[in-house]
């Protein structure tokens, strides 16, 4: 496969970047990025198990 692609491609920026001589001509806004899809979210883990009291009445429950 023939570099001539890349090597044009990065000709072309670096004259455009190196052209000191003449006036840097505005660049057209870059197109928007759409926003990358966000990654599938895990799988939920495990339900965890009720909390269990703590031996000799920790704290109280609450109630009326």
């Amino acid at each position: 496969m023939p570099k001539v692609a890349s090597g044009s491609g990065s000709t072309r920026y670096d004259g455009r970047w190196c052209s000191s001589s003449s006036p840097p001509s505005p660049r057209p806004a870059p197109p928007p990025i759409p926003p990358a899809p966000m990654p599938p979210r895990p799988a939920p883990a495990a339900p965890r198990p009720p909390p269990m009291p703590a031996p000799g009445g920790g704290a109280p429950a609450p109630g009326p």
